[in-house]
């Protein structure tokens, strides 16, 4: 089950009382301070506010797109994460879809243009969006940070996108709006990927444990605590 830790201890364990929707059973659940976002069983997506959760009531399906362009039915969703402003869902033929906050390049689609002059306006996408820059590949896992996203691919390529202020998409740029390969994980076997809020993990099928990103915390098991690094490995820096 995804990660509720953008909740508070009493939305998390009122989901939980919550066990199916519309007759099947919660597969996945998400949710941030925003929104609350679960997967069933028979690949259906619902979400709700946090007042919604806990009134167990007020909960809207959402609708997935067949292509970046063109809505449809019938998009068997297999999980769902979220990030700080954020959310991420995998399909069962291996496509990812993204919506919500979309300021950092989150979401790995192009930005919308804004339709007023406010500044202070916060770009956003409130329907998702199939990220058609990976649409050739087969992705098995996602995952969301604060604000950045990965995606693991069957043939064990890792991609990132989003926020990079702390090197957690683990290329040497400021930000990347669309997915990127990490070329240092290149010929590595990784079968399981996580984001924690400004840093990243891997794990590989021989045991190995890679990261990178912020360690202001100590969240890469490192000694250096007051930097912020793009590591791969503790002997391996990019």
């Amino acid at each position: 089950m995804a990660s509720s830790d953008h909740l508070d201890d009493g939305d998390a364990i009122m989901m939980l009382k919550r066990t199916s929707l519309e007759g099947y059973p919660i597969k996945d659940v998400c949710g941030n301070p925003e929104c609350v976002v679960m997967t069933t069983f028979n690949g259906r997506v619902y979400t709700c506010d946090p007042t919604g959760v806990r009134k167990q009531e007020n909960y809207v399906e959402m609708i997935f797109p067949t292509s970046e362009e063109e809505a449809g039915s019938g998009v068997d969703i297999v999980s769902v994460c979220c990030g700080r402003h954020h959310f991420l869902a995998l399909s069962a033929d291996g496509r990812v879809y993204s919506w919500g906050r979309n300021d950092v390049g989150q979401l790995g689609i192009r930005k919308k243009k804004k339709r007023h002059h406010n500044r202070s306006q916060t770009t956003q996408d409130l329907k998702p969006r199939l990220i058609e820059e990976l649409s050739n590949y087969d992705v098995i896992q996602i995952s969301c940070g604060d604000d950045h996203s990965l995606a693991l691919t069957r043939d064990r390529r890792l991609f990132s996108w989003g926020c990079n202020s702390h090197g957690q998409l683990g290329v040497k740029t400021k930000g990347h709006a669309k997915p990127i390969e990490i070329k240092g994980l290149w010929g590595i076997p990784l079968q399981h990927i996580a984001a924690g809020g400004a840093h990243s993990v891997a794990l590989s099928t021989t045991g190995s444990i890679f990261v990178w990103g912020s360690n202001s915390h100590g969240q890469l098991g490192l000694q250096q605590l007051d930097v912020s690094l793009i590591v791969l490995s503790s002997n391996h820096y990019l």
